[in-house]
């Protein structure tokens, strides 16, 4: 246990080194973002990585994600790599990535809010290839039926037409915005447009840096309360599967 624990810790430490080499691009290049989900937890709860927890989330409004694209882009060092519909900040030809989450507004009108979301679902059907055996045999018809029309779709296609929908409804103001690059139970939660107008730093691991200021609506209403941590056989890494 010691041994993965060392390993964890390590993994930890490389993925720190690079957030800190993003918070450092974002600074200079005047890119608002916040520590997001799991971390964001690690952060307000444990001030630094949550202590089983093996990746790092960040997110910014499509505005300063835009930003974001334009210098990592004009940057030799770094890229943005696709990872499925998500995006992952990463030094060039080495291991270690940092999941990055733009959030887009939601329509107004509830009828293309509704086309959106089951765009974004149908979508991320075409792109993700699921284990089926932890799904309903209603799901996995609907499952198979969708990653088989994206077998036919080419993969830069299903990713420009990804950013498409997700951009949906950007235009024109609206009181809500969400991540449509979240997984589906996340997908369908709303929060105020104004949640990345103002920022507060916290410490991670020794280091100050930006979380969104209203960070405990955004935690409650994504995880209830997030200041109890799971029971000891739910603290696992791979991705907060309990936080």
């Amino acid at each position: 246990m010691n041994n993965v624990s060392n390993d964890l810790k390590s993994e930890q430490n490389d993925l720190l080194k690079l957030l800190l080499e993003f918070d450092e691009l974002c600074k200079t290049n005047s890119i608002n973002y916040s520590l997001c989900f799991g971390t964001l937890i690690g952060a307000i709860r444990h001030k630094g990585f949550i202590p089983w927890d093996d990746d790092i989330d960040v997110a910014l409004d499509r505005y300063n994600y835009k930003k974001l694209l334009k210098a990592v882009e004009s940057s030799e060092a770094y890229e943005l790599r696709r990872n499925s519909w998500l995006r992952a900040f990463k030094r060039k030809s080495l291991p270690g990535s940092i999941d990055v989450f733009p959030f887009d507004h939601v329509p107004n009108n509830k009828f293309f809010l509704n086309i959106k979301k089951l765009l974004i679902m149908f979508l991320q059907g075409t792109i993700d290839n699921k284990d089926l055996a932890k799904f309903s045999l209603r799901w996995r018809i609907i499952i198979l039926f969708t990653h088989n029309i994206g077998k036919l779709l080419p993969k830069n296609f299903k990713f420009w037409l990804y950013d498409t929908v997700s951009e949906m409804g950007n235009a024109s103001s609206s009181e809500y915005i969400a991540c449509y690059s979240a997984a589906v139970v996340t997908l369908k939660k709303a929060f105020k447009s104004d949640l990345f107008e103002a920022f507060s730093y916290v410490m991670f691991e020794s280091h100050s840096l930006p979380v969104i200021r209203d960070y405990d609506y955004f935690l409650t209403k994504v995880y209830g309360d997030y200041m109890t941590p799971p029971s000891i056989e739910n603290r696992i890494p791979k991705h907060n599967k309990s936080c």
